[in-house]
């Protein structure tokens, strides 16, 4: 008779842990994702700073006081059509230079009066998202002081993948953690509840009449009083 309560006890404590043990490892998992996002924004953010401050080292203007780059950029993508990676340097009037990634399309243009350095989206090559670092430059000239805006940007799909690809490597370690978890779980409440099934056994041993009396030591808390 009391076998149906002693299993029910120790269905409920697993039960409990694993909607514990579930609910924990859901906000770790919607943590863990929120502080990577956050850092892969400012790591993507640093890498298009040091971008743009590429640019600016190799831009000048040449002897006629045309914009000019007086050396290749480091990075390879620069020179691959749509690759996801670009460089633009723009005036008032529009576009001047930009990188062969960019093959016939410009990356969004604002008035190089308005602020000197800023980072914002905007839709690039075939509708993609970029994520866009710039900043105004001054260049004197044989016509006086002129001012130039240095984009770069980088696709936001590349930010995307890294996301996808660490959630799913995040959640295979969660769910292994999980299965370690409810394993301790199972074996804390089996090992937890072996003086409950002792006395189990020797409470139906009184109830058929082979014993008149409770043998061994047991927990604290079988044998403390209603009051207590």
């Amino acid at each position: 008779m009391l076998r149906p309560g002693t299993g029910s006890l120790r269905l409920r404590l697993l039960l409990l842990s694993v909607l514990t043990i579930i609910t924990a490892l859901v906000v770790a998992g919607f943590l863990l994702a929120a502080i990577f996002d956050r850092h892969l924004e400012r790591r993507v953010a640093q890498e298009l700073n040091a971008k743009l401050l590429e640019l600016a080292g190799a831009f000048a203007l040449d002897v006629n006081g045309e914009p000019m780059l007086t050396k290749q950029l480091a990075d390879p993508q620069y020179e691959q059509p749509y690759s996801g990676r670009y460089w633009q340097v723009s005036d008032a009037k529009g576009p001047l230079l930009r990188s062969r990634s960019l093959w016939d399309r410009a990356l969004a243009h604002d008035d190089p009066r308005g602020s000197g350095f800023k980072a914002y989206e905007s839709t690039g090559p075939d509708g993609a998202t970029l994520y866009l670092r710039e900043r105004d430059v001054q260049l004197a000239s044989d016509s006086g002081v002129r001012t130039f805006r240095l984009t770069v940007a980088i696709d936001h799909a590349e930010l995307s993948e890294l996301g996808a690809s660490f959630l799913t490597d995040a959640g295979v370690a969660l769910a292994v953690i999980g299965a370690v978890l409810v394993l301790g779980a199972w074996l804390q409440i089996r090992i937890g509840l072996k003086p409950l099934r002792r006395l189990q056994g020797q409470l139906a041993q009184i109830q058929r009449g082979g014993s008149t009396h409770l043998d061994g030591a047991f927990p604290a808390e079988v044998g403390r009083s209603p009051a207590a």
